[in-house]
């Protein structure tokens, strides 16, 4: 009795192995076919001889690789959709730092201009013909006019 249960475990084993050869194992293991002959040579996987002298790879199925179509396909959609993102953000920042460039040379033309004006609003505030050289008599005693020179061109300019 016990014969008849061995040969329907066989049967079984049988029918969930797979035997292939070196490309039909690596296409269903997804590695190279070299990569099927290492692992032979190696002992992790379990081969056998063909009469003619071929080796086949013995797989069981829970080791072969699913067929991944659907899960590959539907990976690389949303990979164009990110890809479609990260385009639409680097647009977005092409715009904003040409914007920002184009601004930075309006402003840059306009520096000489506010330079010149700064220049003449400071001659304008030091009279040419005070013979005081532009500081003013508001002290009494000669100390307060050494003091009021030795403060310096910006007293004159923040007073």
């Amino acid at each position: 009795m016990s014969g008849g249960v061995r040969s329907r475990l066989d049967c079984d084993a049988m029918a969930t192995e797979h035997r292939l050869d070196y490309k039909g194992a690596a296409a269903a293991l997804g590695i190279s076919t070299d990569a099927v002959r290492m692992r032979v040579r190696r002992g992790t996987l379990r081969s056998e001889r063909d009469g003619d002298g071929s080796v086949k790879v013995i797989l069981d199925a829970d080791e072969m690789r699913p067929d991944n179509d659907v899960t590959n396909n539907e990976l690389v959609s949303v990979l164009r959709e990110q890809l479609a993102e990260e385009r639409e953000a680097r647009r977005r920042a092409d715009t904003i730092i040409l914007n920002l460039t184009q601004a930075n040379a309006t402003l840059a033309s306009r520096v000489p201009a506010l330079q010149a004006a700064t220049a003449e609003r400071r001659e304008d505030s030091i009279s040419h013909d005070d013979p005081s050289g532009g500081y003013s008599d508001t002290g009494s005693s000669r100390g307060d006019r050494e003091n009021q020179k030795s403060r310096g061109w910006w007293s004159r300019l923040f007073r």
